[in-house]
């Protein structure tokens, strides 16, 4: 009996914008595609590499705290190809022999990649031609293609805007490798949502109290308290649920701050890590955070108009999506951020409006329609 075809979904835990999109797709091959066997990946935890991961995730968290530092780097390094491929080299060269290792156990007849760290180093692998594994990575950043992601080639590449596919091509990717298709969800991102929000989104106006969601991400971090604080100062009616993710202590000092500021008309309902986030979305008026992918797509996939609150270099073309559309804000600064929010307390047609425009976008989970390639490529593909 011949055995399943087998695919290698290789990801990375640095943010949730790498991970999400490997389990997604693993689900949906699952469901859709039961006669191929998937397996995820930590392309470092699961080489025997923690601190590759740790590195990365250490560094990610300084330039968070540092966004100036990100951007003058991004900007330096966006298209010097030669440069990041000699730095990739270098730095991964302590995961290539277990990744050739583990290739050899696991005998994949596919490699899927939502993190640019394997791809790399199997295209690399490929220019030598000790491997022939055919490779297909997701670039996650979904509008943007920073010379990371062509440190070693692939054989089909996986972006979502076709209106700056150019970034690609910049990249010497031929057009035949690239496949638009839509972001990949969480799981439960599957079906359109019920319209729960009293008619505000057809236009009606309404005397119940706005709600926003303003999220930090799984990790917590940002100017948090300061920004709560600035919001809670202006005194407006409507309720601030905040995720706080794994940052007890935001988490604490924001309680403290809710029970101090009880009888401000602005109620404070924060949260600490929550897995279904999709029911905080569906509930909210409007949602803050950072412009990474994942989150942007989340918040449009609800018809939810998006405050953008700050946003990392590698996040600026999620910024510029938004705002080409009309269907959120950027405002980096608190004070800019309460003017925007009075606004919208005080005139509930603007929001009305930029819903309707999250409507036009009609961003579906693109999950499934990556599985079915993925599976498509398996099938067409001799086995090894």
């Amino acid at each position: 009996m011949s055995k399943k075809p087998r695919i290698l979904i290789f990801m990375m835990n640095v943010g949730s914008g790498h991970h999400v999109p490997a389990l997604s797709v693993q689900s949906a091959i699952a469901a859709a595609h039961p006669h191929i066997e998937t397996k995820v990946v930590n392309v470092a935890t699961d080489l025997g590499i923690p601190s590759f991961e740790r590195r990365l995730v250490a560094s990610w968290h300084f330039f968070l705290e540092h966004p100036f530092l990100f951007w003058v780097l991004y900007a330096a390094t966006r298209r010097r190809f030669r440069l990041v491929r000699a730095f990739d080299s270098l730095v991964s060269r302590q995961i290539e022999r277990r990744l050739i290792e583990f290739l050899e156990r696991e005998k994949p007849d596919l490699v899927f990649c939502t993190h640019c760290t394997a791809a790399n180093i199997i295209g690399r692998l490929k220019e030598r031609n000790e491997c022939s594994i055919p490779t297909v990575e997701l670039i996650t950043d979904a509008f943007e293609a920073h010379a990371m992601w062509f440190a070693g080639p692939s054989d089909h590449y996986i972006f979502y805007d076709r209106d700056r596919m150019h970034h690609l091509l910049a990249a010497g990717i031929r057009q035949e490798q690239i496949r638009i298709m839509g972001f990949p969800l969480r799981e439960g991102f599957t079906r359109k949502p019920i319209d729960r929000r009293g008619g505000r989104e057809k236009g009606h106006r309404t005397k119940a109290r706005l709600s926003v969601l303003l999220v930090f991400g799984g990790e917590g971090w940002g100017r948090a308290e300061q920004q709560v604080q600035g919001i809670l100062d202006a005194d407006l009616d409507l309720d601030l649920v905040v995720i706080c993710g794994k940052n007890e202590h935001l988490k604490a000092r924001l309680s403290q701050l809710a029970a101090e500021r009880a009888r401000s008309r602005t109620r404070l309902i924060p949260h600490g890590y929550v897995d279904g986030i999709q029911e905080y979305l569906a509930a909210a008026d409007l949602t803050m955070g950072k412009s990474g992918t994942s989150f942007t797509f989340e918040t449009l996939f609800f018809n939810t108009p998006f405050l953008i609150t700050h946003t990392m270099a590698n996040e600026s073309g999620c910024r510029d999506f938004v705002l080409q559309h009309r269907v959120g804000w950027y405002a980096p600064r608190t004070s800019d951020q309460v003017a925007i929010l009075r606004r919208l307390v005080n005139d509930r047609a603007i929001l009305a409006e930029y819903c309707a425009n999250c409507r036009k976008l009609d961003v579906r989970n693109g999950a499934q329609e990556i599985a079915d390639f993925l599976a498509g490529l398996v099938k067409s593909t001799p086995r090894y």
